[in-house]
């Protein structure tokens, strides 16, 4: 309730290996007024597509991106994002008109909360307490 955050990786394929690598990372402190989780999972979704968006403008010029997922641990918001039939309150559907403007919302994809490294900033950990989640 108090932060959200995206994480880019950037994943690739050598001959022998393949590489996955955190690129960049962003987060937020939540808005003084008080939103819902499902609100605050949404805009962690727009937060995750401007970042996309400014690394694959960044650089497009240095590496060849040859696809984009995003992922993310909230099912309404992923429902939100995917459905284009239903209405949605105005707050939501503007936020969501954002997500779609800057990603294909057919890449969304969900992710287990317990295996998403984006919610480790959310969660108010430590320094040290960092080395401990190398499942991340």
């Amino acid at each position: 309730m108090k932060a959200y955050a995206a994480l880019c990786y950037i994943r690739f394929v050598t001959e022998n290996n393949v590489y996955c690598i955190l690129l960049c990372a962003k987060s937020k402190v939540a808005p003084l007024k008080k939103l819902t989780v499902p609100r605050l999972e949404l805009l962690s979704c727009l937060l995750l597509s401007k970042l996309m968006m400014s690394v694959k403008n960044g650089i497009s010029n240095i590496l060849n991106v040859k696809d984009i997922f995003y992922w993310n641990d909230s099912e309404i918001s992923l429902c939100r994002i995917r459905n284009l039939n239903k209405e949605l309150k105005t707050w939501e559907q503007n936020r969501v008109n954002l997500i779609r403007n800057y990603s294909d919302y057919e890449k969304w994809n969900y992710v287990a909360t317990s295996v998403n490294p984006a919610d480790l900033p959310t969660r108010g950990n430590d320094i040290k307490s960092l080395p401990k989640n190398n499942h991340y």
